[in-house]
């Protein structure tokens, strides 16, 4: 939540991020500006419909697809996905009109852009990780998932801005510790 925009929009999905962010503006109350959804409509504001839960699994999809893309469309706000969301797994090349949509990474989250220029900044430069010990992966499966996962956004981070080679091996390392990580 630390860089995203005041009054800026992110889609999660899973338990993990999920009640992570829930634990966050609830109990910590921290960046309650923040609006949230998820892909479930279970754990968030349901934006989806109430019979979501109740449609087929192509219902499904095909639903989350239009609101989450309508959303994006015609928000004026900052929005923001998490890996594995339906946004990350979704195929998106255009909004309506033909107008391009550019999924750019920013920390642990892609920022959704109408912008075709590529981010110019590190934001691991500004936001240090510090007291993550790699030894703990062994023990600890949610250590090796959060791990993997800055080092995968490390890596995509370094691709956006054209820096293949450190990009690779970041994504290495990413796919070393993450190799349990579905």
């Amino acid at each position: 939540l630390k860089p995203v925009p005041k009054d800026s929009i992110i889609f999660t999905s899973g338990d993990h991020s999920a009640f992570i962010l829930t634990y966050l503006q609830n109990v910590e109350q921290i960046r309650k500006d923040v609006k949230l959804y998820d892909d479930e409509g279970s754990v968030f504001e349901n934006i989806y419909g109430e019979d979501f839960l109740k449609i087929s699994i192509g219902e499904h999809k095909q639903r989350l697809d239009r609101i989450q893309l309508e959303l994006i469309k015609t928000s004026v706000k900052p929005v923001y996905f998490i890996i594995g969301s339906n946004i990350h797994n979704m195929a998106v090349t255009s909004v309506g009109g033909g107008a391009s949509v550019n999924f750019k990474p920013d920390g642990l989250l892609y920022n959704i852009s109408n912008s075709k220029t590529p981010n110019s900044y590190d934001i691991w430069n500004k936001y240090k990780i510090r007291n993550l010990n790699e030894a703990l992966i062994e023990d600890d499966y949610l250590t090796e998932d959060l791990l993997s996962q800055i080092y995968f956004m490390m890596g995509e981070c370094k691709y956006s801005m054209g820096k293949v080679k450190e990009s690779e091996n970041f994504y290495e390392k990413a796919a070393k510790i993450g190799r349990d990580v579905d």
